[in-house]
């Protein structure tokens, strides 16, 4: 802002030492404008999306006329400043919900326009009409709110998630200029005009604001008190909606300004007084790079928030996909430093002395390590039938060992990450109203965290549909025996789960054998293990109106493995199968 208030002084002097000594022009002039006030933000823009505030504006007008001086074409650059309205912070028994700034409160744009304007006068006074189109530089501010519980559990029921926070944008512009004549080249002047930016992309840049909001069913006061467990809240759902509201808005502002308008003549040679130049000595300035890795693995980190500090100021960066952050260019010569964190545990600690802004590299490399033992579970919720993403899915997490669990919504991208401790089982199923998942299981058991960072997982979800048939994975009975063991336990609670989620649910649960023994017999034995099963969720809460138990024996074969055909082991067990059928299922 300083560098744009400079160039416009200097251009204000210029226009005014031409502008001395020279008569009006018989012909189509040339009009220099310079102008300042004051803008006012509305619609969503001002209002829940943008929260922006009345700020101010500056900026300068070059006008060709034509036609008697009644049409011109013109460039026109301005500069504003809105600044963000913040909110208070809360504080209750066990937490609290802060604002969090990653950078500066405010909206900040400059304008490149270029449009036609129309000019009436009679006498001393006149009006102009105006209409321009062109670019916008914007600035946008980054932050979030985060509701903490017990230092350990947090949620960000608020935040920004604009793809830059430097985009461009298309822009329109139009307005009226009031003005009265002091003398043949001097007039003063009052304008109002209208500025929205328009359009989502600019090439390959949005330049909307975009912010993402989980709707509040609840207020959260100095009386609140959140449950929390195992670095989960756990009844978030009485304050928060469980789906966020992605919202947008353009720039969009009515400006009142005022200025001087200087109507300069080409027949006259203008005689520019020069303005000496101080010529400071270089400054000794350097590019810095930091670089966060894993330290067990050597592998680069991403999303590490990186902090780093020096006389000069400070910045918060988040490293990306080959752990860099963004190069810090042209930093000047000073003494910083720089530390990380990710999951709750910091990273190793790292400086630039001023000596080292007098090696001949014009980069200044640092590396941060990070230490965290656990393995770290990358997730991705896709649908069932197509395997395409399914973003903002509930996502929960039991460690076998405890029984402790944790719960995560997948984000924009149907991403999910929990971390896992060593020589450890667990089990990951979606929650989600209307939705069905399999009980996928995950195991640290045997892993060499020096050689493994990441373990991924795909978390398959469908809709509940009346009709729809789901197998139930990984159910497992002991020979001929219907009794249900725990591993099957942990797979039949997951369906507990999804018929206390949507209680107009109604099912079959149903148990298959494969062709080999006796026919009469596998019917009664499949029988036998569909009531298990079913007598296991009754006494697990759901009524017992709402499940039905049917034994099928070998009557719905999967495949051609009927008796007396050959068939491999692989084959046979396709057919042993415990099966979830829809009944009856209301939205």
């Amino acid at each position: 802002m300083k560098n744009i208030l400079l160039f416009f002084l200097l251009f204000l002097i210029s226009i005014v030492s031409y502008a001395q000594g020279i008569g009006p022009s018989p012909g189509g002039k040339w009009q220099l404008i310079t102008f300042g006030g004051f803008s006012f933000p509305f619609g969503n823009y001002k209002g829940d999306v943008g929260k922006a505030k009345n700020g101010t504006m500056v900026g300068i007008t070059a006008d060709k006329y034509f036609l008697g001086n009644k049409f011109a074409l013109g460039l026109d650059f301005r500069a504003f400043n809105h600044e963000m309205c913040t909110c208070g912070d809360v504080y209750f028994a066990n937490g609290s919900l802060v604002a969090k700034y990653d950078n500066a409160t405010r909206f900040r744009g400059l304008n490149l326009m270029f449009g036609p304007t129309y000019q009436y006068t009679i006498d001393e006074f006149g009006i102009e009409a105006f209409v321009k189109g062109g670019i916008m530089f914007q600035e946008f501010p980054k932050y979030s709110h985060v509701l903490s519980v017990n230092n350990q559990a947090e949620f960000l029921p608020e935040e920004t998630n604009n793809p830059t926070n430097s985009p461009k944008s298309l822009l329109g512009n139009a307005g009226l200029r009031f003005s009265y004549q002091i003398n043949p080249i001097i007039a003063l002047f009052l304008q109002t005009d209208y500025m929205n930016t328009f359009g989502s992309r600019l090439g390959d840049e949005n330049g909307e604001f975009h912010y993402k909001k989980y709707e509040q069913i609840k207020d959260i006061d100095r009386n609140t008190s959140l449950s929390e467990s195992g670095g989960v809240i756990l009844n978030l759902n009485e304050y928060f909606n469980s789906n966020p509201k992605d919202l947008k808005t353009n720039i969009k502002a009515i400006n009142v300004l005022a200025g001087v308008k200087f109507a300069l003549a080409k027949n006259r040679k203008t005689n520019i007084p020069e303005i000496p130049m101080v010529v400071k000595p270089t400054e000794q300035m350097k590019n810095i790079l930091v670089v966060v890795k894993d330290k067990l693995t050597g592998m680069p980190l991403e999303g590490v928030s990186v902090f780093i500090k020096s006389e000069t100021g400070t910045w918060n960066f988040l490293t990306d996909v080959n752990g860099e952050i963004p190069i810090i260019k042209n930093a000047k010569r000073a003494i910083y430093f720089m530390s990380g964190s990710k999951n709750s545990v910091g990273t190793t600690t790292a400086s630039i002395a001023e000596k080292d802004f007098d090696e001949d590299s014009e980069l200044i490399y640092r590396e941060l390590l990070h230490n965290d033992p656990r393995f770290t579970l990358v997730g991705e919720t896709v649908s069932q039938k197509d395997d395409s993403k399914l973003p903002n899915i509930n996502t929960a997490l039991t460690n076998l060992t405890n029984s402790t669990t944790r719960s995560q919504i997948s984000d924009t991208e149907a991403k999910f990450a929990y971390q896992l401790a060593p020589e450890s089982d667990y089990s990951v199923v979606a929650h989600q109203f209307g939705k069905f998942s399999q009980t996928e299981k995950v195991s640290t058991k045997g892993l060499d965290r020096s050689e493994t960072f990441y373990v991924k997982l795909k978390l398959p979800v469908g809709d509940i549909e009346t009709g729809k048939t789901f197998v139930l994975k990984d159910i497992h009975y002991d020979f001929d025996k219907s009794n249900i063991r725990p591993d099957a336990a942990l797979i039949l609670d997951n369906v507990v789960s999804i018929m206390k989620q949507n209680p107009s649910l109604k099912i079959e649960l149903s148990s298959h054998t494969d062709c080999r023994g006796n026919n009469a017999y596998n019917l009664i034995l499949s029988d036998a293990r569909a009531r298990s099963a079913v007598a296991y969720i009754v006494r697990n809460g759901i009524e017992k109106n709402r499940l039905v138990a049917k034994g099928y024996g070998e009557t719905k074969l999967l495949n051609n493995c009927y008796d007396g055909v050959r068939c491999s082991e692989v084959e046979h067990q396709r057919n042993r199968r415990t099966e979830l059928r829809v009944l009856k299922y209301d939205r």
